[in-house]
């Protein structure tokens, strides 16, 4: 998942693993408003159309928990594939967390 001027993306991977290649050519897309939302419909459409269809209730609950998780904490960028997690904070969070808390 990442921030861009505009929106934020995730990005899914149906190969799995941190060595995917190409991204451009291997991943699928989701692309959400800045301040937008998404569904799970959304989510299975865009980004999980190769998915077993008995794992797509499953894999849209678990991406829309992690980007909710990466909006409410104020991430910049959330990479996460089987041998580890990368993430990003926005520097304002703190001041922005500070003051509401």
């Amino acid at each position: 998942i990442c921030f861009l001027c505009d929106h934020n993306e995730i990005l899914f991977s149906h190969e799995g693993g941190s060595d995917v290649g190409d991204v451009d050519v291997n991943v699928e897309r989701l692309q959400i408003p800045i301040g937008g939302a998404s569904s799970a419909t959304d989510v299975v459409k865009d980004l999980l159309s190769k998915a077993p269809v008995h794992k797509r209730g499953n894999l849209s609950s678990l991406i829309l928990s992690l980007y909710n998780f990466y909006k409410d904490l104020r991430f910049l960028n959330l990479a996460i594939n089987p041998l580890d997690i990368a993430a990003k904070l926005d520097d304002s969070a703190v001041f922005l967390c500070t003051e509401a808390g």
